[in-house]
């Protein structure tokens, strides 16, 4: 439960690795989805592993975290849904509130689940301080919240609130440094006896507050942690590409290391009611007031199915910006729609701002698939270039089924996750390579394919299964 991460804190050897202050620390979760008991996922790099030194950062003496991680498992075995709860918390906390009904992703399986809470918790670092987070929460009602400064000698209680089953609203108990005033006491009361609904998050009232380290907690949700779905498509790009020409050298020079055909990438214009009448899947934009708001913006970003694309305003006209990749074929120039390219190249291009922002902030980017219609030799030759490249500065987690990533000369071993159901339960439990030791040499891709490591389908089933079909 909540004391877990303190209980647990880790402290672990500084060998001068790359300094660095927003990461991901360790998430932990219980009762969401085919997590049942508390489940931690981790990026703290292992004391006993001295490969790869260059994929561990320094968040501060004594914590080294890794660069990345790639999560392994069968269909069903949880991989997605470990990202499902990152990205849940990442909303709660966003929105600050909790919905009035979660009973469809708490665990369907275990006895009495349906009448437990959803918990969640995370630890992260940002401006060089360490926070741990948690909250518990059922339907419409917060149960409990706190934040902690960790990564000290001695965790330091920032708030913790609790539901008063008696009071019917929340206790909250801050550190001593907030309650210095009257007005701040005061503050306090106020929250409990009516400006803190049962359903809010106490961060979500920092407007009020006005703690720091609160701000910080925020902050890092929104500006730090960044999660990608299969079928995203980022806004970013065309966005980039037209404010910022080193972007655009960027992306050129990364699609050709890639050898895809495409020599440059290009916006092209179109008029703005023309598009339109034309594009269907906008046809309930009101296009009145796209208009106004071009009139005081710069653009406006609108995302269809497979794309997205920029209205502007240029020389007194409104204008659609569009992005298209340029091929020269027997000595002509010719140009595609994004939606004209392979879905492999489109998932590519998705993952092009990633790339960049890796290489100039300190996020993390979870990404669920990164494999998705991704050729095998496509996707070893963009996480090998991630995974090698020193400059690199945000942090990657991602889930895959591509089991030729399973390589120590691309990962550490406590970089590779899997993610089993027990066949009892069904619930899923998360452990690394490293829990195995293995030797250096050993190959970890025919080790985890004749299911040494777990995590891989039953198949024991499909033997008995009759192909044959008999006819009615």
């Amino acid at each position: 439960g909540k004391w877990c991460l303190m209980r647990n804190f880790r402290f672990i050897c500084n060998c001068n690795y790359i300094n660095v202050t927003h990461m991901l620390i360790r998430f932990i979760v219980s009762n969401f989805l085919s997590f049942f008991e508390e489940t931690e996922f981790n990026m703290l790099a292992a004391k006993s592993l001295k490969s790869h030194k260059e994929h561990v950062y320094s968040v501060k003496k004594d914590l080294n975290v890794l660069k990345a991680s790639a999560i392994y498992g069968a269909n069903g075995a949880g991989k997605s849904n470990l990202i499902r709860a990152i990205d849940s918390l990442q909303v709660l906390v966003n929105n600050g509130k909790i919905p009035a009904r979660v009973g469809k992703v708490k665990n369907k399986l275990a006895k009495d689940a349906d009448k437990m809470p959803i918990s969640y918790e995370i630890e992260f670092s940002i401006k060089n301080k360490v926070y741990t987070y948690g909250v518990i929460f059922d339907s419409g009602l917060c149960l409990e919240e706190w934040l902690y400064q960790t990564g000290i000698k001695n965790a330091k209680k920032i708030f913790e609130r609790k539901y008063s089953e008696e009071k019917k609203h929340p206790v909250i108990t801050m550190n001593e440094k907030f309650l210095i005033t009257k007005e701040s006491k005061m503050l306090i009361s106020l929250m409990e006896d009516n400006l803190l609904q049962n359903d809010e998050l106490l961060i979500s009232k920092n407007k009020n507050l006005k703690i720091d380290e609160i701000g910080d907690v925020c902050e890092w949700f929104k500006k730090y942690l960044c999660i990608i779905y299969p079928n995203y498509r980022p806004i970013s790009l065309a966005t980039n590409i037209y404010v910022n020409n080193e972007f655009k050298c960027f992306s050129e020079k990364l699609l050709h290391s890639f050898d895809l055909g495409i020599d440059s990438l290009a916006l092209k214009n179109e008029d703005f009611d023309t598009f339109f009448k034309r594009e269907k899947m906008f046809e309930n934009e009101d296009l009145d007031d796209i208009k106004k708001d071009l009139d005081e913006k710069k653009f406006v970003i609108f995302r269809g199915k497979g794309r997205s694309v920029s209205a502007t305003k240029e020389e007194g006209k409104y204008v659609i910006k569009s992005l298209i990749t340029n091929r020269t074929i027997s000595g002509k120039e010719v140009a595609f729609e994004l939606n004209e390219e392979s879905d492999g190249t489109q998932r590519l291009l998705d993952f092009v701002p990633m790339i960049n922002s890796m290489l100039k902030k300190e996020r993390t980017y979870v990404v669920d698939e990164l494999d998705r219609s991704l050729h095998p030799s496509l996707l070893h030759t963009l996480v090998k270039k991630i995974m090698d490249d020193d400059g690199i500065k945000g942090q990657l987690i991602f889930t895959t089924h591509e089991a030729g990533l399973l390589n120590c000369k691309i990962f550490r071993a406590d970089e590779i996750w899997f993610a089993e159901k027990d066949k009892e339960m069904q619930s899923t439990h998360l452990y690394t390579l490293n829990d195995f030791k293995p030797r250096n040499d050993l190959d970890i891709e025919k080790g985890y394919l004749n299911g040494r490591f777990g995590a891989i389908p039953f198949l024991s089933k499909l033997e008995d299964l009759n192909w044959e079909y008999d006819g009615i």
